[in-house]
């Protein structure tokens, strides 16, 4: 609908708290709001619950109209004349509403994402950059109307372009999935079999928490064709579990960050040779063109991933001084976005992801990529998942610390510490170690690095 009046819309309810709705909704000078109730969900210190309207529209100035769309019997303060709810509205709808002709660089929609700083910004997503990755999705993969395709991802998250608007290109269906369902694994296993779901798109974070507790293997796959997966690194031993209970299904590796949508694409072989690399992210898309810079900016084999193409997004909203940093412009006038993803070129053209820019850090002279610590932790057949973060000391000194969360819970830090000291060199060995029962999750289901640091002080 949003679309249809040329109107552009975010999604700015999900796993947030009250501040942070506040935070994007003055942001993005939101005039009309659609809400599902009187209650929103949100999150208070990572624990679900239930914010009022009146709560999260408090100091929202810019918001001119508020649309309810279900009655749930809470009171709320609806002003009369600026407020409706949804079946008033349509009661009064003549479905006379012609569509508005919108130019290829006008905004759709703006999606919100906190990056590893936690304070949200704004990407601005124009019809030409959602239109240049759905049309590749289309031509690029074998979907048609007999398709089922599953959305777990929420809609704030960029994953949604592709299970939304794909699959409304072939006219497939589409199987919403609600909160409860999303954070409940077992849950979730159930509804990919009993809907007979063909296409499926996640983080590997979902994948793997479905292979710990949704008894993956007592069920019929057999309808799913292709599944695809981005977001992080999917470790090689849970890739092989989870590709030998869905082994009729294509395994695609799908990079790109919110700012040019997916990116680079990597089909999974069949078959997982020896020297397989988790952290192979695989050759450009066809709509956008990637090369590699050096701190000097100069091209280079190992260095900063940068995205050119109709994908990416012309910058933030409201934030001028971040769109100079990650956006330039070359010699021909075109515009690149820094990624701050380093990466190492492949022969064959492709890419290896390396780790986060941000998350390396320099422990006593040496540089360590802390993504590579996490790497050689998850191989670990006995761990079902770590993630590593670094401590800085009032003195400035590093120290490395390691949470894991092991399948077996005999498993003890000793056999970790053993199992690390002959894969990685002693610098780089973790200082402090936390065993958990599992890891805080961002509302795009990544690892939250904030959490975890939140847990260490």
């Amino acid at each position: 609908a949003c679309t249809r009046i040329g109107a552009i819309h975010s999604i700015v309810f999900g796993a947030f708290s009250p501040d942070s709705l506040r935070d994007r909704i003055n942001d993005s000078s939101c005039k009309v709001l659609i809400t599902q109730d009187t209650g929103v969900r949100g999150t208070k210190q990572n624990i679900p619950m239930k914010i009022n309207a009146d709560t999260a529209l408090h100091n929202t100035p810019s918001i001119e109209t508020m649309i309810v769309v279900q009655r749930t019997g809470e009171e709320v303060s609806m002003q009369k004349g600026r407020d409706f709810w949804w079946e008033e509205l349509m009661e009064k709808a003549d479905n006379t509403c012609k569509p508005v002709e919108m130019d290829a660089e006008d905004p759709l929609f703006i999606l919100y994402t906190s990056g590893s700083t936690g304070v949200p910004k704004g990407v601005m997503i124009t019809h030409k950059n959602a239109l240049s990755f759905i049309n590749w999705a289309s031509i690029n993969f074998s979907f048609s109307e007999n398709d089922i395709f599953s959305s777990v991802a929420p809609f704030h998250f960029d994953l949604a372009v592709f299970d939304i608007f794909v699959a409304m290109v072939h006219g497939a269906k589409v199987v919403l999935m609600d909160e409860q369902t999303i954070r409940n694994p077992l849950l979730l296993a159930q509804l990919i079999e009993v809907k007979e779901i063909t296409v499926w798109y996640s983080t590997p974070t979902i994948l793997m928490l479905m292979l710990r507790y949704g008894k993956l293997k007592r069920r019929n796959y057999s309808s799913i064709r292709h599944v695809f997966y981005a977001g992080e690194v999917f470790p090689k031993e849970q890739l092989v579990s989870v590709k030998e209970v869905w082994n009729k299904a294509d395994f695609y590796n799908l990079y790109g960050p919110t700012e040019t949508n997916v990116c680079t694409w990597w089909t999974i072989p069949k078959n997982l040779p020896n020297e397989f690399n988790s952290r192979t992210i695989g050759v450009n898309c066809g709509h956008t063109q990637c090369e590699i810079l050096n701190e000097e900016g100069l091209e280079s084999e190992i260095g900063e991933l940068v995205v050119s193409g109709d994908s990416v997004s012309p910058g933030y909203l409201n934030r001028p001084e971040l769109n100079k940093s990650k956006f330039f412009e070359d010699s021909s006038g075109i515009t690149w976005y820094r990624t701050g993803d380093r990466v190492q070129r492949l022969q064959n053209g492709g890419f290896n992801y390396l780790g986060r820019i941000d998350r390396m850090v320099k422990k006593r002279g040496y540089r360590i990529e802390l993504d590579e610590i996490e790497t050689v932790l998850n191989s670990n057949e006995n761990i079902s998942r770590a993630a590593v973060i670094n401590e800085v000391s009032e003195e400035g000194e590093i120290s490395i610390i390691a949470f894991v969360v092991a399948f077996n819970p005999q498993f003890s830090i000793g056999e970790m510490k053993d199992y690390v000291k002959h894969k990685l060199p002693s610098y780089m060995l973790p200082d402090k170690w936390f065993f958990v029962d599992d890891l805080p999750l961002t509302s795009t289901q990544k690892v939250n690095y904030q959490d975890l640091k939140l847990l260490v002080k």
